[in-house]
């Protein structure tokens, strides 16, 4: 994690990775590996996400660093 100070001003909001998960169409339960975790799958093929970044701005995030969430 860096010290400096993320503005709007500086950077715009962009998708780095995006995880898929299927769900039973009659139950919306997630489908599960057989230790009881949420199978996630990855799409191959270039998928524009740019949609998702509409409306936000930098002051929405929060960053992640180690897997933690960083509240600033």
């Amino acid at each position: 994690m860096s010290d400096k100070k993320i503005r709007d001003e500086d950077y715009c909001v962009a998708v780095w990775d995006v995880t898929f998960y299927l769900i039973d169409k009659e139950t919306d339960e997630p489908a599960m590996n057989d230790d009881g975790s949420v199978r996630e799958f990855h799409a191959d093929q270039h998928i524009d996400c740019s949609n998702l970044t509409d409306g936000l701005s930098v002051d929405d995030l929060e960053e992640i660093v180690s897997n933690e969430i960083v509240r600033s």
